[in-house]
């Protein structure tokens, strides 16, 4: 959504290490647009631990730390990962006192929220919004949309990735996102 969101995990992960501490990078499997995470302005940071939907997260990140710890959880997409899976990284952070910080979307192009971010809301002790502008008119982006081919969808299964047409998000400005999509 060219809002910057890779760019701060790099960061935080970044910063973890300048003072020998380690920050492990999840990120789920659906999003196969990219091995390990890519920013926009050419950086980039391998991924620790890939999860699929069914996936017990919970397991997954305490068999990893007894064989690598780690001092923070940095996740990429958390609206890809399953309500369960963000309730699971909930309890890691309160049960390890590991610092969990997750990254994403909160709504899909139709603005409906999606599972894992609506629960990633729920639970999360501190919000910040990472701002961008519309992609039409320069106004706040408050909402994401698709386009394929050129054309605003309104429509369509809620997640499209590389699936062999011209798809592409872009933010949009509340006036915007009612015109070209509408609810």
């Amino acid at each position: 959504m060219n809002s910057g969101k890779s760019t701060m995990l790099i960061q935080v992960a970044h910063n973890y290490s300048e003072t020998g501490q380690r920050a492990i990078i999840i990120k789920p499997a659906i999003d196969t647009k990219d091995q390990g995470i890519h920013s926009r302005i050419g950086i980039s940071k391998p991924v620790d631990i890939y999860v699929s939907a069914n996936d017990d997260i919970y397991k997954k990140i305490k068999d990893f730390y007894s064989n690598e710890p780690f001092d923070a959880i940095v996740v990429d997409e958390v609206q890809f990962l399953e309500p369960k899976q963000v309730e699971d990284l909930y309890k890691i952070t309160v049960e390890m006192s590991v610092p969990v910080m997750a990254y994403g979307l909160r709504t899909d192009f139709r603005g409906q929220s999606f599972p894992g971010a609506a629960r990633a809301l729920d639970l999360a002790n501190v919000i910040e919004e990472i701002r961008t502008k519309c992609t039409l008119c320069s106004k706040k982006a408050n909402h994401n949309s698709r386009r394929r081919d050129g054309k605003f969808e309104k429509s369509g299964e809620q997640v499209v990735i590389d699936d062999g047409t011209e798809v592409e998000y872009v933010p949009l400005c509340s006036d915007h996102f009612l015109e070209k999509v509408g609810f």
